[in-house]
Order: C-alpha cells, then sequence, then structure tokens
C-alpha cells in the first residue's frame, strides 16, 4: 500500500517539479491558491486514488495545503501559474511541468510530501485493520444468531 501511495504521489510531484523563480530570476505566481486548484482538479483525484474513499478528502486537503505552501514559499515561477490555468487537458497540464523539471524543486517538493505520505500510509494501515475488525465482529454475530 505504501508503495503503490509513494509511485502515485511521486508519479504527480514530478510533473511539477519545476524551478523556482529564484532560481531563474523570473516572477512568482502571484495567485497559489488558484493555482493549485487547477493542478488539484487535474490530479487531485490520481493523487488520492491509492487512500480508502474515507481517508481521500482529508488528504486532498492536506496536498492542496502543502502545494500552495509550496508555491508560495518555493516561489514557482509565473510561467507554470500562466500554463496551469490555461490547461484545458490533462496532458497540457503535464506539459506545463515538463518544461519545469529541477532537481532542486523536486527535492523540495519531497520533503514537504513525505511526511504526508508516511501519515497516509500509516492512517490507510489503522483503517485497514478497522475494517477488518469491524468484518469479523459481524461475521462473529452472524454466525451466534
Amino acid at each position: 500500500m505504501k508503495v503503490q501511495l509513494i509511485g502515485t504521489w511521486l508519479a504527480v510531484l514530478v510533473v511539477f517539479a519545476g524551478c523556482s523563480s529564484r532560481e531563474s530570476g523570473g516572477a512568482a505566481v502571484a495567485n497559489c491558491p488558484e493555482v493549485v486548484e487547477g493542478l488539484m482538479k487535474g490530479y487531485g483525484k490520481t493523487m488520492t486514488s491509492a487512500l480508502p474513499f474515507d481517508l481521500a478528502a482529508k488528504y486532498e486537503g492536506k496536498l492542496t495545503e502543502a502545494m500552495t505552501a509550496s508555491c508560495r514559499e518555493d516561489r514557482w515561477p509565473a510561467e507554470v501559474g500562466t500554463c496551469v490555468l490555461a490547461a484545458k487537458m490533462e496532458g497540457e497540464l503535464m506539459a506545463c511541468g515538463d518544461r519545469l523539471k529541477t532537481r532542486h524543486y523536486q527535492q523540495r517538493m519531497q520533503a514537504r510530501f513525505t511526511p504526508i505520505l508516511e501519515q497516509a500510509a500509516a492512517d490507510t494501515l489503522q483503517f485497514n485493520k478497522d475494517l477488518a475488525a469491524k468484518r469479523a465482529a459481524a461475521e462473529a454475530a452472524e454466525e451466534s444468531d
């Protein structure tokens, strides 16, 4: 389960691991919440697809918060925001990220998302244990009838 979560999240993060505007000397995204909303519309369900339904909304919110913080604090280049807001299809969103990959930025995003990923894996494990216990209790109650 954790490997599946890691693979899904890192695949999406790599798409948007670009250079910071500090590196390029250009302007930063001015409207981070709107840009992140566009990303989450395109990738939010993909990023949470390995989670139980009951946890997906919680972690979609955590991912949105982390990406918004990254956009602001790491100063995503304005061109990323323009590209994301203009994108109409998943392929166009991917093209936005494809133009901006650097190791520096990937490391920043991975550092932000690793704690979220680890907690999601732990929550999913606990969810599955709780679900198994409920099923066992229901089966035991059925047998006693």
